[in-house]
């Protein structure tokens, strides 16, 4: 059975495969949405593993395009690393099998649930199939019951027909009358004479009843009879015919009979074991299934002396199972229960029994292994014993309450109280006071309304008043129904009486403070007369001589999303008399946003109705942009953390590729086509480290100056167009998108730069032009010069962008595509490889709908030096040196190795310092190379121990696939001579075995 799996992940996709292949299933793997739709147009697979985030589309909406499109959609299971319940439920609703979580146990707990799986579809089909079978036979059955006719005729011995009934003229579409006078076997039989074996003329011979099964030549079936009439003397003077067309029944009787056998293999086929007992205690029958869960056959369970004690061989799980099953026969219902076996191979499993008895003394039983389920059961009650115990290190109240709001389960209440105590009790049971009645009432109002709630409440305790922000929401069972709540409470009394004091000191300097750069108002609530001091005309950007203040005109400065907000705030303020306070929008003539926190307070009359109300209007749009510019700042900072963590990782991989491509360059045996291909995949490798190495700068500044060097840049345009072929060419055209790449490149002069970094810069620059066109279209890349720059132009006639856009476009994190396929760093990381090089990047022309031009241009090069070209091949050294190559990856050093000897070395290798410093002891080495982390003893600290015991004369070269920054900072200590960045170009390493030549 073949098993489609949708995964974009190649590494999952490929040990999925490898682990269903192990368990006798076929697979197809895809890694995209569009891939998938187009796969199944042409096949039909068993099952389908769907994983929830694609690159081009999720779950859902995968699902939605199978169903537009018309296309039967197969059985599937989702998977998804998000662990997200909305999720599951919304696949679930979709028609999904099952749900999964991509967890460290996924790869194990799959193949299980594909096989359930597989047992359900084929479960599923065998019933549905019988049931269709079924429900013909009733048909057929229906139609043999009302079809049901005899033929009775009446023929003399000429075997002329005398008279007919009704039935047996219908049978031949004649009418009685059109039969009479007329020979049977022009009707029933060959049409031209006697019938061979029939019953009427074996009883005008016999004189006797004779009775026989024919069939006619119209190919009908016919259970016949012969009466014989006897005259006067004994002689036969004809004969009564009666007949009954029985073709249906044998055909019917024939489809019941496969019916039933059929019935038998489904019985057989259900995923429970099933079993018939009858009062005496004998199996009828069982299901191979029960087989499969006991052990027992048929034959074991009617032949083995009381298999009931093998079963249960303590005599008190013996006791509890017949007491089970006698009050459930008093009762006659069915019953279920869940008891411990022992199987015939000696197994024990845990069993579900649900057993039903029918009303002649025959009991049915239905056997589920749930040996499984009960292991995770014990598994969540053990997790549930470590969520408590992380729970009871926490600040947050947690507890339980049932419908009588009395607590079930009680998690770091206050120190006044044990929570053993309070269990059982209500709030008013253990407390007085106005806040305890408002958390019984609270409670009540979750438990009537079954909505979640939050509230704050004040509560008094021993060391005073404490405050709680309490969020409650209702429990459910399986049918719905309330049954209690659960409650989670901060205490916030120390955020309370901050804010109080904020919120006071702040009304005290608002209100005294007349000439600060505070916007000051005053609404008369009788008049409806609002006044404005100076600085809220500047904060609302109106002109004081051009502006009438109302109390609706000012509310149409606010911003749409919280205008109803506002509304409804101060509409409570002038209500409730209490001070107000909020934060808002508003948007000024100019089109610009501007933050605005408001404080104010109600006056009142002396008959208590609110007179007016005084307020002060802070602009706090500055400190927002700078918070929201921080948070920024900080994220980017941790992604440039996370980038170093992992880059040593990424460099040792490409380290093992690059060595291998250069082992295969040194082969002067290979052809030139062999050598294009291999340069190639070194550039493809050079690239990945540039980016990584962009990685492990990305939260740190620019250190100053860089090793730049001469760059054609028209060179860099042609690779990387070459390089983005499958996103424009290959990948675009199996989906049928179109594109054409032109390149119109000019003579240009060189520039200073680093190669690698600017073909990241044209490579983001043309995905994204190739991502704006999603129908197809054309992309052009130009370049030209001036007298101070070179020009490159990116375009394209795709959507364009809008203004909004074209103003965050270099922004981090701002993406149009959505975070499952882009995550707002490409552009920014542009912007800031042309800053590096001191060029310029802008949009030169874009709108929506009519494509984008993007233009960036870095300086000339003042030396105009041809491009840096390193030599690929290494040159004969001058001496014939002994290296010790230290790392713990085994494939590095054995590559290091074999690098060295084909360069004409010798050379020895070390997994750590420990075994360097042990080789050392007995060889005399000219160089040293070693990585920086590795177990036991690191690089620097072989470097240091190498310099106290051997001195400074002997060279060590540093390996790393970390930053230059740690580097540089170590060699402080270590006094390295060399450093080596993974992946190691083979120039560079000829370089510095020249070097340690030329010393010796």
């Amino acid at each position: 059975m073949l098993i489609l799996i949708i995964e974009d992940d190649p590494g999952i996709s490929e040990l999925l495969s490898r682990k269903l292949q192990e368990t006798g299933f076929e697979t197809e793997n895809l890694q995209s949405g569009a891939e998938a739709v187009s796969y199944l147009e042409t096949h039909s697979p068993y099952l389908m593993i769907l994983d929830y985030s694609l690159p081009d589309m999720n779950g859902s909406e995968f699902i939605a395009e199978l169903k537009n499109k018309g296309m039967t959609i197969p059985p599937f299971i989702v998977a998804t690393g998000q662990g997200d319940e909305r999720i599951a439920v919304e696949m679930m609703k979709l028609g999904a099998r099952d749900y999964v979580i991509k967890d460290t146990l996924f790869l194990e707990i799959l193949p299980g649930v594909v096989k359930k799986i597989e047992k359900e579809i084929e479960n599923e089909r065998n019933l549905q199939k019988a049931l269709e079978q079924l429900w013909m036979s009733e048909k057929l059955n229906l139609t043999i019951l009302n079809g049901i006719s005899t033929n009775i005729a009446y023929v003399n011995t000429d075997l002329e027909i005398i008279w007919a009934n009704r039935a047996a003229a219908e049978s031949v579409k004649k009418t009685p009358e059109e039969m009479t006078g007329h020979p049977c076997y022009l009707f029933w039989g060959n049409g031209i004479g006697d019938c061979e074996n029939c019953p009427t003329i074996l009883a005008i011979k016999s004189k006797k009843t004779e009775h026989k099964i024919v069939t006619t030549p119209d190919g009908r079936i016919w259970d016949e009879s012969g009466e014989p009439v006897i005259g006067a003397d004994g002689d036969v003077i004809g004969v009564i015919e009666i007949a009954r067309d029985i073709t249906e029944y044998r055909k019917k009787e024939s489809l019941i009979h496969r019916q039933n056998e059929m019935l038998r293999g489904l019985f057989d086929s259900l995923a429970e074991g099933i079993c018939i007992i009858s009062d005496s205690g004998l199996f009828i029958r069982i299901n191979s299934y029960f087989t499969v869960i006991t052990g027992y056959t048929d034959t074991d369970l009617n032949t083995i002396d009381d298999w009931f004690k093998l079963a249960f061989p303590k005599i008190e799980s013996r006791d509890s199972v017949v007491n089970e099953w006698n009050q459930a026969k008093v009762k006659g219902e069915s019953a279920y229960t869940e008891f411990r076996i022992t199987c015939k191979n000696g197994d024990i499993k845990d069993i579900g029994f649900n057993v039903s008895f029918l009303s002649d003394g025959i009991s049915i039983i239905a056997l589920q292994d749930i040996t499984d389920r009960k292991r995770a059961e014990d598994a969540l009650r053990e997790s549930e014993n470590r969520f408590r115990i992380v729970m009871k290190g926490s600040p947050i109240i947690f507890s339980y309450f049932d419908r009588g709001l009395r607590y079930t389960w009680i998690q770091n209440p206050h120190p006044d109280y044990d929570p053993e105590s309070l269990l059982g009790k209500r709030d008013d049971e253990v407390g007085q006071g106005s806040g305890v009645r408002k958390m019984v009432q609270f409670k009540q109002r979750i438990i009537e309304n079954g909505v979640a709630a939050r509230t704050e409440i004040t509560l008094p305790h021993s060391d005073g008043d404490h405050t709680y922000d309490i969020s409650a929401e209702p429990l459910l069972n399986e049918k719905g129904e309330i049954t209690g709540g659960t409650a989670i409470a901060f205490d916030i009394t120390n955020r309370k009486k901050t804010e109080e004091a904020l919120r006071e000191s702040e009304e005290r300097l608002s209100l005294a403070v007349n000439s600060v750069k505070l916007g000051i108002w005053e609404q008369n609530l009788q008049t409806g007369e609002v006044k404005w001091n100076n600085y809220m005309y500047h904060i609302y950007g109106v002109d004081k001589n051009d502006y009438t203040v109302t109390h609706e005109s000012v509310m149409d400065f606010t911003h749409p999303d919280d205008r109803e907000r506002v509304l409804k705030e101060v509409d409570d303020v002038m209500k409730n008399g209490q001070d107000y306070e909020s934060q808002l929008r508003i948007i000024t003539p100019s089109g610009e946003t501007r933050y605005i926190r408001a404080y104010a307070h109600v006056y009142e009359f002396n008959d208590g109705k609110p007179a007016k109300i005084i307020g002060v209007n802070n602009d706090i749009t500055d400190q927002v942009n700078a918070y929201n510019t921080i948070i920024r700042n900080q994220r980017l900072n941790a992604i440039g953390e996370f980038a170093s963590g992992v880059a040593h990782d990424f460099n040792n991989s490409l380290e093992s590729i690059m060595g291998n491509i250069e082992l295969m360059l040194l082969n002067s045996e290979i052809t030139e086509e062999t050598r294009e291909n291999l340069t190639s995949m070194k550039k493809s490798v050079r690239d990945a480290a540039a980016r990584i190495r962009k990685l492990q700068s990305f939260n740190k500044p620019d250190g100053g100056q860089r090793n730049y060097t001469g760059i054609q840049l028209n060179q860099v345009v042609i690779d990387v167009i070459s390089q983005t072929r499958p996103l424009w060419k290959d990948t675009a055209e199996q989906r049928g998108v179109f594109y054409l790449v032109n390149k119109n490149l000019k003579d240009i002069p060189v520039v200073d730069g680093d190669e690698n970094e600017l073909r990241s810069v044209l490579y983001n620059l043309i995905k994204n032009g190739i991502e704006a066109m999603p129908n197809g279209g054309t992309l052009d890349v130009t370049t030209e010069h001036d007298k101070k720059d070179v020009i490159v132009r990116v375009s394209d006639n795709g959507i364009g962008m809008d203004d909004e856009t074209v103003k965050k476009l270099f922004q981090p994190y701002y993406t149009t595509k959505g975070f499952e396929q882009g995550r707002g760093l490409g552009m920014p990381g542009v912007l800031s490889v042309i800053q590096a090089h001191g060029g310029q990047i802008f949009i030169e022309r874009t709108a929506p709908g009519e494509g984008t031009v993007i233009q960036f241009r870095l300086p000339v090069s003042a030396a105009q030096t041809k491009p840096d070209k390193k030599a690929e091949q290494p040159q004969t050294p001058a001496f014939t040196l002994k290296v010790l190559w230290v790392d713990d990856e085994s494939s590095i050093r054995v590559l290091g190795q074999k690098r060295l000897t084909m360069l004409g070395h010798n050379t020895d290798i070390a997994g750590n310092g420990e075994e360097a410093l042990e080789l050392m002891k007995n060889n005399r080495y000219d160089l040293i190379i070693t990585d920086i982390g590795m177990p036991v003893m690191n690089g620097w600290q072989l470097t240091e121990r190498v310099r106290a015991e051997y001195g400074d004369t002997l060279p060590i070269a540093i390996l790393s696939g970390g930053g230059d920054d740690q580097v540089n900072d170590e060699n402080d200590r270590g006094k390295a001579d060399y450093f080596l960045r993974k992946p190691i170009e083979m120039s560079d390493l000829t370089e510095v075995l020249k070097e340690v030549s030329d010393r010796k």
